[in-house]
Formats: structure tokens, C-alpha cells, sequence
């Protein structure tokens, strides 16, 4: 059986991380610069997988780096690489935007339904806290961010899943139309950090609770 926390296997998915980002990195360079009309579709595919494999890479690394720190230091590198990791992905959202409408994304959380993510998301974070490794947490609150990008960033560049005719099958499909309303209200810049923000606050608060038994260890 593979021990999750040795740090030879760690380090060597780590590496095959680095190599699946790099070749994703390089698929996204000739998409932009040599891919027009629908193709880009395959950049943007390229750059979900650069995220993908750039986060697996950010979480390994980081793992291996708490594996070298003990007490205080270990809570300060935990506790400054679950927030600085989601600011840095909340950037993307920032250059992406032409600007920030605030206006715009109080009215469009001014709904009554708009609370039901709300409450989803503070749940589901709660339900997740409650397999969270006792001494390094912080993986948790990674997976919960990067898993939270992924949404945010098929919305902000207008992708969609739609039924073909028949109704058997679904396609991805590209919605200029969202893209530009993303891109000109600047609305996932603020939607991003809240939702997993959201999610944080609910895995807190279950890991203040008192525990009664250790939680499984998810093998990943």
C-alpha cells in the first residue's frame, strides 16, 4: 500500500506535475498565438490543464515543505499558503476584468435564490473539514480553492454544457456573449474569493469542533 506521505512518492508525482504543466504551458503559448475562431477553445482546455496540473504541483511542493517545519512555523506556512494561494488565482480573474462592478454583483446577489450557494457552499466546506489530516489541514483548504477555480473559470470564459438535438449526448460549448459580461463587469474577481471563502468558513468550523475519532486519510 503507497503511503500518501512519503516524501519520495510525493516528490515524484511532483514531478510528473511540473512536466503536465510545462506541456500544457506550451499548448497554451501556440494557442494564442497561432489558433483563431474555434480552435482557441483548445487554449482555453490548455489552460484549465496548466491550472490543473500547476496546482497539483503547488500542492505537492507545499506538502513537502510542511514535511520540514515544526510547531509555530508549521501553523504560519499552513495558514499563509491557504490564503495566499486563492489571492493569487483570484489575480487571473483581476487582469482578465476590464473593471470591477460592485453594482453589478450586489444586484446580482440581492436574489433570495442567491443564498442557496451561499448555504450550500458553507456546508459542503463543513462536511469536507471532516476528513481533513489532523496535522496538515491546509491540503484540504488547497483542493477546496483549486476545485472552486475551475467553475469560476468556465463561467468567466463562457463555457457551457449543452444537449445535442437528440438529447443523448452533451457538448462544450462557447458563449461570447458570458465572456464579455464576465470580462466587462470584472464579476468573478469578487465572486471567486467569496465562494471560497465560503467554503473555508465552514471547514473552520468544523475543525473547531472537538474531534472523536480521527478522520480517513483521502489518498491523494
Amino acid at each position: 500500500m503507497i503511503d500518501v506521505f512519503d516524501p519520495k512518492e510525493i516528490a515524484r508525482k511532483n514531478r510528473f506535475a511540473m512536466g503536465a504543466a510545462l506541456i500544457a504551458l506550451l499548448f497554451v503559448l501556440v494557442s494564442d498565438n497561432l489558433l483563431t475562431g474555434g480552435y482557441r477553445l483548445i487554449g482555453g482546455l490548455a489552460f484549465l490543464a496548466l491550472a490543473i496540473f500547476g496546482f497539483q504541483s503547488i500542492f505537492y511542493s507545499s506538502t513537502l515543505v510542511a514535511f520540514r517545519v515544526q510547531g509555530k512555523a508549521l501553523r504560519f506556512f499552513q495558514v499563509t499558503i491557504a490564503l495566499a494561494f486563492p489571492a493569487i488565482l483570484t489575480s487571473y480573474f483581476y487582469f482578465e476584468a476590464a473593471m470591477i462592478d460592485l453594482s453589478y454583483f450586489i444586484n446580482k446577489f440581492s436574489s433570495i435564490w442567491a443564498l442557496l450557494p451561499i448555504v450550500i457552499l458553507f456546508y459542503l466546506g463543513r462536511a469536507g473539514a471532516r476528513v481533513l489530516h489532523s496535522t496538515y489541514p491546509f491540503r484540504g483548504y488547497l483542493i477546496a480553492a483549486a476545485v472552486m477555480f475551475v467553475p469560476c473559470f468556465m463561467w468567466a470564459q463562457g463555457y457551457y454544457f449543452q444537449k445535442t438535438p437528440d438529447g443523448e449526448s452533451s457538448y462544450l460549448g462557447l458563449d461570447p456573449e458570458s465572456k464579455n459580461e464576465a470580462t466587462t463587469t470584472g464579476i468573478y474577481v469578487v465572486q471567486y474569493p467569496l465562494y471560497v471563502g465560503l467554503l473555508y468558513v465552514g471547514m473552520l468550523s468544523q475543525l473547531l469542533l472537538p474531534r472523536k475519532k480521527p478522520p480517513p486519510v483521502l489518498r491523494f
